[in-house]
């Protein structure tokens, strides 16, 4: 056995890094395949704010864009903090807005928080998440998980389960 050892202790480390892949991403399991999904986000009007300041503070950290989603799979895994990319929502009717998105990774839990300037005015205290009112592939996404993120998992077909 002892010589045995001694001839091949050299493929121990290449069938250990075999065993292992280095290229994972961050959370350690990359999509393998992605579908489609459109977003619908059904504002509810708010008054304008009393405190203009308190509001324009809300908006500064939405980043003072109108209303956006950051979807948690869009985010520069190269990158050592957690910050997803703004796709700004297109107001389809009023108070109605809509995204299409072609890359949501099938079989995986994803996250995506809303922002809408309509809760700014109704909470200028707030940052213009909301939890309510938005859908999926026309299913209501319900499930909120940390700090107002949306938990959802797409189907090869577009259905949403959460």
């Amino acid at each position: 056995m002892r010589e045995f050892t001694r001839r091949y202790w050299f493929l121990f480390p290449v069938v250990m890094s075999l065993a292992t892949q280095c290229d994972e991403s961050p959370r350690g399991v990359l999509p393998t395949s992605f579908t489609s999904a459109v977003l619908v986000l059904e504002s509810v009007s708010a008054p304008d704010s009393v405190n203009s300041r308190a509001f324009a503070d809300c908006r500064t950290r939405m980043d003072t864009l109108d209303n956006h989603v950051r979807p948690s799979w869009r985010d520069d895994a190269r990158t050592q903090n957690y910050d997803p990319e703004q796709v700004v929502l297109t107001e389809t009717s009023q108070n109605v807005f809509t995204v299409d998105f072609s890359d949501v990774p099938v079989g995986l839990q994803n996250t995506m928080t809303v922002h809408d300037v309509n809760e700014c005015r109704r909470d200028p205290t707030g940052d213009g998440r909301v939890i309510s009112g938005i859908t999926l592939n026309g299913i209501p996404v319900t499930q909120a998980v940390g700090s107002g993120a949306l938990l959802f998992v797409i189907d090869r077909d577009g259905v949403i389960t959460q």
